[in-house]
């Protein structure tokens, strides 16, 4: 709030212009920056995570974000305006939300009246999502009210987010078995050239330790120094990490692998063929 501008209305606004998250006039950053400190530790007592965040990496700022179990809320402030009409009309119409483009920006007036929105609340919550400045009852008096309603729709998108969790289980297991020959017939597939591979490299690092050996052998000693003797190391380490015998219990595999095997067999699959550029 200390680094925003105000608009042609002379508000404060944090976020864009055309949903803004915070909106008030600068006589009333203070009030509803206690406001949002109430309400912050009303929650962070009731085990609900606040935190100024992005909901989306392509979000532009950040927002006053409400984090519980398989939910993320967002909470929004704004002052209200009234429109002043024309003189023949007899009275104003109270609480004018602004927007970016409002093509009537002469006419307004703050209230000093502040609005508390909960945003991205599940589908299925029906309760209120909004709290206002009211002639008998204060927004401050007012946050018990908006704590319940985050704690209920809190408990609705758990329960959401469980039901979309088993949908999505379920969902995969299905898929896993219905995909199951196929992955099956490219494991097998893939078996065969495993099993090629490691031949290849078994003969290598033979044909190394062998060259190796006779390199050894024929060295005269007045031209064996530390350099050699270095090289040596690194090109018997090397015919070592080639040779499948030294990792015997990686040679043989199972050919009746599970469906979870098979799934990360499959992705593994797909990273590379595009690492080869191939589909």
């Amino acid at each position: 709030m200390a680094s925003a501008r105000p608009d042609e209305h002379g508000r404060l606004l944090i976020g864009v212009a055309f949903r803004p998250s915070f909106s008030v006039t600068p006589t009333q950053v203070p009030r509803m920056l206690r406001l949002l400190d109430a309400l912050s530790k009303s929650l962070g007592a009731r085990g609900c995570e606040v935190l100024a965040g992005k909901r989306f990496a392509w979000s532009k700022s950040a927002e006053f974000l409400i984090q519980t179990p398989g939910s993320v809320f967002a909470v929004e402030v704004e002052e209200t305006f009234v429109s002043k009409l024309p003189s023949n009309d007899a009275e104003r119409r109270p609480g004018v939300t602004l927007r970016s483009g409002n093509r009537r920006t002469q006419d307004v007036v703050a209230t000093g009246d502040l609005r508390l929105k909960l945003m991205f609340t599940p589908k299925k919550y029906v309760g209120r999502k909004a709290w206002w400045d009211e002639r008998a009852r204060r927004l401050d008096e007012q946050l018990g009210r908006v704590v319940v309603a985050v704690e209920t729709a809190a408990h609705i998108g758990k329960i959401e987010h469980e039901e979309r969790v088993r949908v999505h289980e379920e969902w995969e297991t299905a898929e896993r078995k219905r995909l199951r020959p196929e992955r099956l017939r490219a494991y097998k597939e893939w078996l065969g050239g495993d099993l090629d591979h490691m031949v290849t490299a078994w003969d290598r690092a033979r044909r190394l330790r062998e060259f190796l050996d006779e390199y050894e052998r024929r060295l005269p000693d007045r031209s064996r120094s530390a350099v050699t003797t270095e090289w040596m190391q690194m090109a018997r380490g090397l015919a070592e990490s080639l040779d499948p015998m030294s990792r015997m219990s990686e040679i043989a595999k199972e050919l009746e692998p599970s469906d979870d095997v098979l799934a990360g067999f499959a992705k593994d699959e797909k990273g590379r063929l595009r690492a080869q550029g191939t589909t």
